[in-house]
């Protein structure tokens, strides 16, 4: 798969904040499309990327941060949610 293996090669890489955050952007897009099969690695690859995410750039997309929580309890991943709060 072409996006996974970008993402992983992204995260690899020492990124500016810009760059951070359309990695993450790309991120929140792959898990929305494959949190539902666990070989995709989705929840695996959202938390990788979070952690590699520099606090200025976790500040900025705390909007984007709250909509994906509220879309992922919607699509039924509440474990998941409750694990990053």
């Amino acid at each position: 798969m072409v996006i996974k293996t970008l993402i992983e090669i992204m995260l690899t890489m020492d990124l500016k904040p810009s760059q951070e955050k359309i990695l993450m952007d790309i991120v929140f897009r792959y898990f929305y499309a494959f949190h539902h099969d666990k070989k995709y690695n989705a929840t695996d690859i959202f938390m990788r990327t979070y952690n590699k995410l520099s606090e200025s750039v976790r500040f900025a997309l705390t909007d984007e941060f709250i909509l994906f929580l509220r879309i992922s309890r919607k699509i039924g991943k509440s474990k998941f949610i409750d694990f990053l709060i």
